[in-house]
């Protein structure tokens, strides 16, 4: 229930929201109707409602509307400690949403022929070798990586942030610690979330590509970015973390 509550507010919203800009003419300004204002203090009053009850530094929010940006707004704080507010233009963590680029990535390069999905993952990185769960286990390609159905654990070391100091491993330090591997099951048996495997699909692209994985998605998906993101600071990681981004 505690999780239901904003989501069914947010659904509120976003009808209410869309709603009034459904209902204005063709040319008028979206944000001039009292509709609108309506629906922008019911959200700005459950985000600060949230912020303040699950004690979050800040977030910025952002609402589209037939492909036009109606709202923009940051709440709370970027840096707590020097007490820098959160605006509409705040720098942070990619996080897991550097898969999608990872995933974009290799769909090209298989699309230009440097790759097969159904590829063996040793065939692009020899030194992958885990202990597999059975002799006759069959040994992950790069579409299970894509699907997390390849039976790797979620990191490295078959756990979650157990090292905050190694969460961006070098490329050295992954080798090293994927040579001591053991598989969590057998490969398209379980669905199994894995950081790993996408860093692993980051080696893979680095690889096939001829250039370091960031290079390449500057290169072939940030420059002439159809959805117009020309001001855009992109720091990505092949390895189980990424830093920022700003698109």
């Amino acid at each position: 229930m505690k999780r239901l509550v904003p989501t069914l507010v947010v659904v509120l919203f976003l009808v209410v929201f869309f709603h009034a800009h459904a209902a204005c003419a063709e040319g008028e300004d979206r944000t001039a109707s009292r509709k609108y204002t309506e629906a922008v203090n019911l959200l700005e009053t459950w985000i600060e409602a949230v912020v303040d009850f699950d004690r979050l530094p800040g977030m910025s929010v952002a609402v589209a509307y037939d492909q036009e940006l109606v709202y923009a707004k940051g709440f709370g704080y970027a840096d707590v400690e020097k007490s820098v507010k959160a605006t509409p233009g705040t720098i942070y963590n990619i996080c897991s949403i550097s898969k999608l680029f990872t995933a974009i990535s290799l769909m090209q390069l298989r699309d230009a022929g440097k790759l097969e999905l159904d590829d063996p993952v040793s065939k692009h990185l020899p030194w992958f070798a885990p202990e597999m769960i059975t002799g006759d286990a069959q040994s992950p390609t790069l579409r299970d990586l894509l699907r997390h159905s390849s039976g790797l654990p979620c990191e490295p070391d078959h756990t979650v942030w157990l090292d905050p100091e190694r969460l961006n491993p070098s490329r050295e330090d992954l080798i090293q610690r994927v040579s001591t591997l053991k598989m969590s099951y057998p490969t398209n048996t379980e669905f199994n979330y894995s950081n790993l495997g996408y860093s692993l699909l980051g080696e893979v692209i680095s690889g096939a590509s001829g250039m370091d994985y960031e290079v390449y998605v500057q290169k072939h998906i940030m420059a002439g970015c159809p959805l117009g993101a020309t001001d855009h600071n992109l720091t990505l990681r092949t390895t189980t973390k990424t830093q920022v981004v700003r698109l």
